[in-house]
């Protein structure tokens, strides 16, 4: 798959203000239930270089948010989520629309995604109850 179609087929959210609180990670399309959210985060080092054609062949969401966060003379750019890594800006709700950055619902452009981060809170408890059970500490 070349770049620009990876791009268009892994970006789906960008951070912007929430109406939950400070910044979320918001939709810039339309997200499908079972859609993996934060692909490429792991590519620190990876630049990409395409052409001005290229470039006009990712969709504009895409295209704003490259032009947004990089400064460059040619078209050569980061993974826009390595740049963010957007679950730090994620927010908590009791009903969230993900789970491990999988959607869990369908969640329309401008939605912002949400987890429920006493999920979290409650798995790690459990893991270091699990642990400490299983050391002999007097």
């Amino acid at each position: 798959m070349n770049i620009i179609d990876r791009l268009n087929n892994e970006i789906w959210t960008t951070l912007a203000p929430s109406k939950i609180h400070g910044i979320g990670v918001i939709a810039v399309r339309d997200i499908s239930k079972g859609t993996k959210l934060f692909i490429g985060q792991e590519e620190t080092d990876q630049y990409y270089e395409v052409s001005d054609k290229g470039f006009l062949r990712l969709l504009e969401p895409i295209r704003n948010m490259i032009l947004d966060r990089c400064q460059f003379k040619q078209i050569t750019f980061r993974h826009p989520n390595c740049i963010a890594k957007l679950q730090s800006f994620m927010n908590h709700s009791n009903m969230p629309n993900s789970k491990d950055g999988i959607t869990l619902q369908d969640i329309k452009k401008g939605g912002e995604i949400t987890k429920n981060f006493l999920d979290t809170e409650i798995k790690l408890h459990s893991l270091i109850l699990e642990r400490y059970k299983n050391e002999n500490i007097d």
